[in-house]
């Protein structure tokens, strides 16, 4: 019995698509989907002449770009498999038999709704949205302002009261070479319990690129789930060599048009996901400094 599907979600990263897909069917039994989001590169051709050695591997080639969460859900209403695990094309596995030790990790552990491996960027250093905290108005103001990088980096700060006071977006405090629990992993790659999916719903599409994942995890976590980080399987993920980048849109697109709807997309899913979880948990005043803050940060990335 097949106990794992694959899900890629892929937008005209061809090469790199081929890769994740290849890391992916390097797992004994589990089957592959690639959901192509519209590409105009040769990714949908790439991969079904791949598929066509690889029984396992399966292509939907979307006619429209509906994002990433709409994108993944296509596959996801179609998956029947005990376990789901979202790869994103700009990511791979490094080593097949460490996922199924997460297997079977989920196997053991029942109330474990959702569980990451350690995710790696080129450089080795780890992705930091693999091991997250929720982004309440603390946690937000802490990272954004800059005192969890501070504290983080001034020898007399880094302790571990500080750390969890001023650390909490990224749980600074915990130790990355051990298994923990955490608030939030990424979709860039996560394993998650097909029993969770049906209890706490698909990936809101409301949220076109950006947050989903954290939304998926706060419904998880709302719902009793737990989201586990395992260091003991490791993906690398070559971070903004997917998605609406332009060094991924062919010529013939308008190019400007798509940067700037990724731009906002950021700062838009940062809002939704506020007003969608803790509107009623904080009063007005606090929603006002809040969106203030994510306006003025906003405005600081486009000048930088």
């Amino acid at each position: 019995m097949v106990n794992l599907e694959i899900i890629i979600l892929s937008y005209n990263t061809s090469e790199l698509t081929l890769r994740a897909a290849k890391s992916a069917l390097a797992i004994a039994g589990a089957n592959v989907t690639v959901v192509d989001n519209a590409s105009v590169d040769d990714t949908v051709t790439t991969l079904e002449s791949l598929g066509k050695k690889e029984k396992r591997l399966k292509v939907i080639a979307l006619q429209d770009n509906i994002g990433f969460a709409g994108g993944n859900n296509v596959a996801l209403r179609e998956s029947t498999t005990p376990y789901i695990m979202l790869l994103n094309s700009d990511a791979y596995i490094e080593e097949a038999k460490s996922i199924e030790q997460l297997l079977t990790y989920m196997d053991e552990h029942t109330e474990v709704g959702i569980v990451s491996p350690r995710v790696n960027l080129s450089n080795g250093e780890i992705d930091p949205a693999s091991h997250r905290g929720f982004p309440t108005p603390w946690n937000a103001f802490t990272y954004y302002s800059g005192l969890e990088k501070l504290v983080t980096s001034v020898p007399p700060l880094n302790t571990e009261v500080l750390r969890a006071v001023f650390g909490g977006y990224h749980q600074t405090w915990k130790k990355k070479n051990e298994i923990h629990e955490v608030g939030a992993c990424t979709a860039a790659a996560m394993i998650i319990r097909k029993k969770t999916i049906d209890e706490i719903g698909l990936l809101d599409e409301r949220f076109f690129m950006y947050g989903e994942d954290l939304d998926w995890c706060y419904r998880c976590w709302k719902k009793g789930w737990k989201v586990v980080y395992d260091p003991h399987a490791t993906v690398i993920h070559d971070k903004h060599s997917s998605g609406l980048k332009k060094k991924t849109i062919p010529q013939n697109i308008h190019a400007h048009h798509i940067q700037k709807r990724t731009h906002h997309a950021f700062y838009d899913a940062m809002k939704l996901f506020y007003d969608k979880h803790y509107r009623e948990k904080y009063p007005g005043f606090v929603r006002s400094l809040t969106f203030l803050g994510i306006s003025i940060v906003e405005q600081v990335k486009n000048k930088s």
